[in-house]
């Protein structure tokens, strides 16, 4: 997830060779640097409209689920703010 990049930098500093995808809620326009960054579709104050199976913030994290089923790769790794 990204509101404001921090999380997304942070992990590409700490995994400078593995690819980092952000999915952003539109809370802050911000350069996701190397990393790909994706739009929700849903605003801030709504809820997720694909919910991932696990225990998950509906108007933040789980925003991420469709992105993950659309575009993640076996192996893949999700972070999971709230």
């Amino acid at each position: 997830m990204g509101g404001s990049g921090t999380l997304g930098r942070a992990l590409q500093r700490a995994y400078p060779n593995i690819p980092v995808n952000i999915v952003s809620v539109g809370t802050a326009n911000f350069n996701g640097g190397d990393n790909k960054v994706y739009e929700a579709p849903e605003a801030l104050d709504e809820e997720a409209e694909i919910k991932p199976p696990y225990n998950s913030s509906s108007h933040y994290d789980a925003k991420t689920w469709r992105f993950v089923l659309e575009h993640a790769k076996p192996g893949s790794y999700i972070w999971n703010v709230a």
